[in-house]
């Protein structure tokens, strides 16, 4: 973007995210953002890449950044994992065209509480925030479901 702006401006800046699985993505990452975001990979890799990123960040002489280091996850949420499931295949394949079972390994689904425990893993590998698309019955229920994950995630 050429002269873009914000108006009014933030208070407080915001972080720049680069999103990506190439190496090409995580050298930008290192170089030039607050942090990656990360999708379809296991808590292993995501704290692998995110020591490649400290790796680079320190070697083009980037220290004492406030790493914001994020996840982009799709979650089915439902009392009855069946359904969950069954509902968030629906919507994947829907969108990318090809079978759910590509995505399934990474995108959890369930309950509120099931999705947070299977989230725990990026929290504790560095994850700070999370991109959360929930696939819900309602819009309604998927706000609740999203703050009920964070409620489970976030530790005071």
């Amino acid at each position: 973007f050429e002269e873009a702006l914000i108006r009014p401006a933030p208070d407080r800046p915001v972080p720049f995210l680069v999103g990506g699985r190439s190496d090409a993505a995580v050298r930008r990452s290192a170089r030039l953002a607050e942090g990656w975001l990360g999708v379809w990979c296991s808590p292993r890799r995501f704290a692998e890449v995110l020591g490649q990123i400290a790796e680079e960040a320190e070697r083009v002489g980037r220290v004492g950044v406030a790493w914001r280091h994020a996840y982009q996850v799709w979650v089915g949420i439902d009392d009855d994992r069946e359904r969950a499931r069954a509902r968030l295949a629906r919507g994947m394949q829907n969108l990318y065209q090809i079978p759910f079972e590509r995505f399934e390994k990474y995108s959890p689904y369930g309950t509120p509480a099931e999705v947070a425990d299977f989230l725990a893993p990026y929290v504790e590998a560095g994850c700070t925030s999370f991109n959360v698309m929930p696939v819900c019955d309602t819009p309604e229920r998927g706000i609740d479901a999203v703050a009920e994950i964070r409620e489970r995630l976030v530790k005071d």
